[in-house]
């Protein structure tokens, strides 16, 4: 029989295997959530409780049980189209911006959509973009690339498939978004409706397996315009804040922009970054030029 409590001897040991690995920062008082989200994983390894899988994934060379348990322990809330500023503000000011400044250049627009989860946030940037292409004269779709990261790869098969059930479709979807660039592809005899992204969506959007934490496993040699990077910090600590922000000087093109959450700011001693305000949201664009980033 599992036990289903959690020896809290092995709480400290199971939050610095969690930081070395991913950067989150477990807070004190969470052994409630580390029962709840790793009790299901116990009866998959040899382990009778949820302490003994702690002790397993951390101090075995069992490559399988350490990923496992990253993986329960990686939050994937998102939901379409979330806070809806973003969204127009890069279809809006972003795009038309760097279109202005790129016109004999004619290169391509590069976004980046990072802890991009089950793929509702770059799926609705590709929709927004789609939604808005009269904004955006002088390009098309074809001209905009999309990149997608997430540390999970379950969650990054997950949104590749782009196939969502309605109980994911109902948060945050309008009814033009839906009819527009979804296909029903599952209903009737009782069971509930499913839908699939259709593929001028899809066909936008580039998935990919990146750690954030160790930027080598992100193997990015793509510099972006664009980087949106939403209620992903507030799991780190300071000093993985400014790793992260720092990396992502690196990868934005001069006078890229980075938008985080409504409750996230770049921290204060970074110093790169000018704000912008867009109704009641705040934005940040990198100063300087490519001879600063060299």
């Amino acid at each position: 029989m599992v036990k289903k409590e959690l020896v809290l001897s092995n709480y400290q040991m199971f939050r610095d295997f969690l930081k070395s690995k991913t950067g989150i920062d477990l807070k004190e008082g969470r052994a409630y959530l580390i029962n709840s989200r790793l009790r299901p994983l116990v009866s998959q390894f040899p382990c009778e409780s949820v302490d003994d899988l702690i002790r397993y994934a951390v101090t075995s060379d069992n490559q399988v049980a350490k990923c496992a348990v990253i993986e329960a322990m990686t939050t994937h809330e998102t939901k379409w189209f979330r806070d809806v500023s973003p969204f127009e503000f890069l279809v809006k000011h972003i795009i038309p911006e760097v279109v202005k400044s790129n016109n004999a250049e004619k290169r391509q627009i590069n976004i980046l959509s990072s802890g991009c989860s089950t793929g509702q946030e770059p799926y609705s940037i590709a929709m927004a973009i789609l939604e808005h292409a009269i904004w955006m004269k002088g390009i098309t779709t074809t001209d905009i690339r999309i990149t997608a990261t997430d540390l999970s790869q379950s969650v990054i098969d997950y949104a590749k498939r782009g196939v969502y059930e309605s109980i994911h479709i109902c948060r945050g979807l309008e009814d033009k978004y839906l009819n527009n660039y979804f296909k029903l592809i599952q209903s009737g005899d009782g069971s509930k409706p499913v839908y699939q992204v259709i593929d001028a969506v899809k066909s936008m959007v580039t998935f990919k397996k990146c750690n954030l934490v160790d930027s080598r496993d992100c193997n990015c040699a793509i510099r972006y315009d664009v980087i949106f990077c939403r209620n992903v910090l507030i799991y780190f600590d300071d000093e993985y804040r400014v790793r992260i922000i720092n990396y992502f000087k690196k990868i934005l093109r001069p006078k890229g922009y980075i938008i985080l959450g409504s409750s996230e700011q770049i921290p204060s001693g970074i110093t790169d970054f000018k704000m912008q305000r867009f109704n009641n949201s705040i934005f940040y664009q990198l100063t300087g030029s490519d001879e600063d980033k060299q």
